[in-house]
């Protein structure tokens, strides 16, 4: 009895992609596919990874931002309290 190799399945491969692309690594997931994969076999795929990085990216700007304010509020307040203590003009 001869043994058959396993197919890949490309459809339950994409599926995949599809629903757990934030907890894959981009790269390495396209590296995997066959060399004769199409582009809009993946497009759902890539719309979703580049729709996250955005998303993250837009997040982490608003993020410095607050970040960057509450910095300069405390520097502000540790100038005024210093001014305090030595008696200097504001």
């Amino acid at each position: 009895m001869e043994l058959l190799e396993p197919q890949a399945n490309l459809m339950a491969a994409l599926h995949v992609l599809e629903l757990h692309h934030s907890k894959l690594n981009t790269t390495k997931a396209i590296d995997l596919l066959p060399a004769n994969t199409q582009i809009r076999e993946i497009r759902v795929f890539l719309e979703s990874v580049l729709e996250e990085k955005a998303q993250r990216k837009r997040f982490d700007q608003v993020l410095k931002s607050l970040l960057q304010a509450e910095f300069l509020r405390v520097r502000e307040r540790e100038r005024e309290t210093l001014c305090v203590l030595v008696s200097c003009p504001m």
